[in-house]
């Protein structure tokens, strides 16, 4: 099992909640989103929507949707493991852009 939240020498990545909603939209943008799913939301109750499936498919360990954090919890981003039941799970992350090129996602 893993214990959260995981730290490293810069960051902690724990699993997403509400509290994360707002930062996690503001960020969530179309340069951002450029090659991934899904596209950035359309409004606020979209992402509540589809960011309440993904933690209750966590709940489920179908997947899990982590946020990337400063060690002093700024938030940069998230990491994501889809299919975790499936013959090939697919791994995911983005970083908000004023936290790219820095070695985040390596690090993550």
């Amino acid at each position: 099992m893993i214990e959260f939240p995981i730290q490293t020498e810069r960051l902690l990545l724990r699993p997403f909640c509400d509290a994360d909603l707002e930062p996690y939209c503001a960020e969530f943008t179309l340069e951002v989103t450029k090659y991934q799913y899904p596209d950035p939301f359309p409004d606020r109750d979209t992402a509540k929507a589809v960011m309440s499936g993904f933690v209750e498919d966590m709940k489920q360990g179908k997947m899990l949707e982590l946020v990337i954090l400063s060690r002093g919890g700024t938030f940069l981003g998230s990491i994501e493991a889809f299919g975790l039941t499936e013959d090939t799970p697919e791994l995911g992350l983005w970083l908000k852009r004023s936290a790219q090129g820095k070695g985040y996602a390596y690090e993550a």
